[in-house]
């Protein structure tokens, strides 16, 4: 049988089917990603659409989707790699031995050795990534390869027990008790004493509200419980103002809380996690998880993906490192030209930032190179054609500045019996001068360039400029390598086409009255790092403009073996940029509107993004996200301009185009979220507060410090030069058990009149658990 046979009689059995690129495409994940735009969405049965997706594509693989679109279909994925040491299948043996053995199913063996587990559930399961060392499950949303499909390594996906001779059987509770993963470690409850001392009343009270937040305690009932508690055992209680201030703000945390100071700890790694991740590289990026190995799809460029893919064949580059500079390219050709309409007074221009991410020897300028020499060749050709025009301009210039000067020299110096030079004759050389009109060489595309340069620039080509370069120096730029302070204005107002005016004392400056800038980076991750850490570039929201990606490198799976890139398939890439580029800029740039269908996959996309600002754990995220809608609709402008060219005006943007842009939106959302938390800015300033603190305890030695100490060693820091700075920070920590506080006497034989002592002070006192964790991590790290 034939892969278009065996994916008809999948379908005739109720499932659903994709075709997958063979793994000769090359790419991520050869031989497993769709050839459609949307993966297993877009699976079906239905028997025309499969035999025309493998009329066109003969040789795909065939995906089979799992979940309710196949009937409730479950995998378990059992992996076998010698290299990683992974054996998923002596894993459910081992785990057979212990619970039962799962029912006789369907199965297949895949290229690598490992098998395919097929069962069939009315409940639903979630895709999953290593549930056990070396298996994964496939639920609703996934898919797997299906015989005889062709794997990486030349192997053939094999049925060893197929559907023609094996039903899939039905999950029974030994298959869900599998699915459910491994058991977890039995939770530490709460201890709640009976009396409550004064010192430990909030770190107990505190502790209590996550207690009951793990038990999924509405915040009306914890109120109300905490209440009860401080009235009852807080000796003294707490009055309602300290409840609010010092109590309450936990509610408001989006992590869970541990155990108390005094309930044997064990969860140090609750926030630490995020600062010492032990996959963590000296750059501070940890490895991407399978959960964002996702990569862009060239499918979503219908009119040059082809170019993509023969830029990925070629270069043994992975798509997000080709696409995204596709897209920036586009943008570029495009400002001033068009801008998209939304809803009311909504508009947004097509200009975009990019950053994609790769390691040295990642053929970043390769990339860069094949993506943008289309531009620097128009703009070549542009300046050809300009040039008698150019020098034309030169020379009129030259010949006026001279009369204006040799005028200017016979008025002051005239004498007697000559014919005196008019003052009138002056003015109006200097008038031709000033209305004689500029011809400069067009420049579209900067690398390396200063803010001050940019700006002078940009007033000299239209208001205009694309900044692409392979090094990421323009951060350097950005934060101040040729000056002592940053200089953004240019790009926070280029983003937006806001009016920027730069005054000058010791030459003219100069305006702009709507600067639109495209920006394409290729950065080593050390460098994004660094950009990150710099709070003006973060506090002023410059780098949530940006869209972020980090592809996976393909370095080590590379083939030395390639295929050139087709003349013809740069043809279609040239063509379409170099027309775009060709659009005369009109006075006002044209609008474009979302057709009816389209505006409902906006609105849609639109509520989404709202629900994930507020979810947002950190101020940088949640100015990102907050972008990201508008971001989105620059794309969709860009990809409706690339399938309409110069008619783009006399069309809406389509569903399928709004589509691709949503699709794009959320895969920048996926990496950037990545990115951000590699950086460290997903994590909530509370518990970046707390880690702080935490660093200054420890600075010291000791295992306890008075709270007016700590102040002083912490007053430095943004946000702390007060103490109730700290006050977040302090709470954090006494939730997961770091330290506890407690006031205590100056005289403690005295207790009724601490006057006679002296003033109490509070004492901040590390938890012993704490120390000996830290010990073991350092043993850890030794013996490494």
């Amino acid at each position: 049988m034939t892969l278009k046979e065996w994916a008809l009689e999948y379908a005739r059995i109720g499932l659903a089917v994709i075709p997958l690129k063979p793994p000769r495409l090359g790419g991520i994940k050869p031989g497993k990603m769709p050839y459609t735009a949307n993966g297993s969405k877009d699976a079906t049965t239905d028997q025309k659409q499969i035999a025309a997706w493998w009329s066109k594509w003969p040789d795909a693989n065939i995906g089979i989707a799992t979940g309710s679109v196949s009937g409730g279909l479950v995998v378990i994925d059992l992996d076998r790699d010698e290299e990683k040491g992974c054996d998923g299948y002596e894993v459910l043996r081992e785990w057979e031995k212990q619970h039962g053995q799962l029912p006789e199913t369907c199965q297949s063996i895949t290229g690598r050795g490992g098998y395919h587990l097929l069962y069939r559930d009315t409940a639903e399961h979630r895709n999953a990534q290593a549930l056990y060392e070396g298996v994964d499950i496939r639920g609703e949303g996934g898919y797997f390869v299906a015989p005889p499909s062709i794997h990486q390594n030349g192997r053939t996906y094999e049925w060893e027990q197929g559907p023609d001779e094996f039903e899939i059987a039905p999950a029974d509770d030994l298959v869900r008790k599998f699915l459910k993963g491994p058991k977890k470690e039995q939770q530490q409850y709460f201890h709640q004493p009976a009396v409550i001392p004064e010192g430990q009343r909030v770190s107990t009270l505190v502790a209590l509200i996550g207690s009951q937040r793990a038990k999924g305690v509405g915040e009306t009932a914890i109120r109300a419980a905490i209440k009860a508690e401080n009235e009852e055992k807080c000796v003294p209680p707490l009055s309602d103002q300290e409840l609010e201030k010092e109590v309450f703000p936990a509610l408001k945390r989006n992590w869970p809380a541990t155990h108390p100071y005094y309930g044997g700890f064990k969860g140090f790694e609750g926030f630490e996690r995020d600062s010492q991740n032990e996959n963590s590289s000296s750059d501070g990026f940890v490895s991407l998880s399978e959960e964002v190995k996702d990569d862009f799809s060239p499918e979503w460029f219908p009119e040059i993906n082809l170019f993509i893919q023969a830029v990925i064949e070629s270069l043994q580059v992975a798509p997000g490192m080709v696409a995204p500079a596709v897209l920036a390219t586009m943008s570029a050709a495009l400002m001033k030209k068009f801008f998209i309409h939304l809803e009311g007074d909504h508009v947004e221009p097509p200009n975009l930032y990019i950053v994609v991410i790769a390691e040295a020897s990642e053929r970043k300028s390769p990339t860069m190179k094949e993506v943008t020499r289309p531009i620097y060749e128009f703009e070549r050709e542009e300046n050809e054609k300009r040039m008698p025009a150019i020098r034309e301009y030169q020379l009129r210039r030259k010949i006026l500045s001279g009369k204006v000067e040799n005028l200017t020299k016979a008025f002051t110096s005239s004498r007697k019996g000559k014919d005196p030079v008019k003052e009138a004759d002056i003015i109006e050389a200097q008038r031709e001068l000033d209305e004689l009109e500029e011809v400069n060489p067009v420049t579209l595309i900067v690398d390396d360039i200063t803010a001050e340069a940019l700006i002078k620039l940009m007033a000299a080509n239209g208001e205009k400029m694309a900044i692409m370069s392979t090094e990421g120096g323009l951060f350097g730029n950005i934060a101040g390598r040729y000056s002592d302070k940053p200089n953004i204005d240019i790009y926070l107002k280029g983003y937006s086409g806001d009016a920027l005016s730069v005054d000058r004392v010791t030459r003219k400056g100069q305006s702009l009255d709507r600067p639109l800038l495209t920006v394409l980076i290729y950065a080593q991750p050390v460098v994004v790092q660094k950009a990150m850490e710099n709070t003006e570039l973060t506090g002023r929201g410059l780098l949530a403009r940006f869209l972020y990606t980090r592809p996976p490198s393909m370095v080590g799976r590379r083939k030395r073996e390639v295929t050139a890139i087709p003349e013809y398939r740069q043809d279609e890439f040239w063509n379409v940029l170099h027309r775009l580029m060709a659009i005369p800029t009109p006075e006002k740039p044209i609008e474009i509107t979302l057709d009816e269908e389209a505006n409902k996959v906006a609105g849609d996309y639109f509520y989404e993004v709202e629900k994930e600002i507020v979810k947002a754990p950190s101020p940088e995220f949640k100015a990102w996200v907050g972008k990201l809608y508008g971001t989105t609709m620059r794309i969709a402008l860009c990809l409706h301009c690339m399938k309409y060219i110069e008619d783009s005006g006399n069309h809406q943007v389509e569903k399928e185009t709004m589509e691709h842009a949503v699709e794009m939106g959320w895969y920048f959302f996926r990496q950037t979220k990545q990115v951000y938390a590699e950086a460290g800015l997903m994590t909530p300033q509370e518990e970046r507060d707390a880690l702080y603190i935490m660093s200054r305890i420890d600075s010291t030695g000791k295992m306890e410090i008075s709270l007016r100490d700590l102040y002083q060693l912490c007053k430095d820091k943004k946000g702390m030069e007060k103490k109730e700075g700290m006050m977040d920070g302090l709470n954090c920590l006494i939730e997961h058990g770091y330290i506890r506080i407690e006031r205590v006497l100056s005289n403690p034989q005295n207790p009724q009149n601490p006057k006679k002592g002296g003033r109490p002070s509070e004492i901040v006192y590390v938890n012993p658990e704490y120390i000996k964790w830290k010990e073991k991590q350092h043993d850890r790290q030794r013996e490494v």
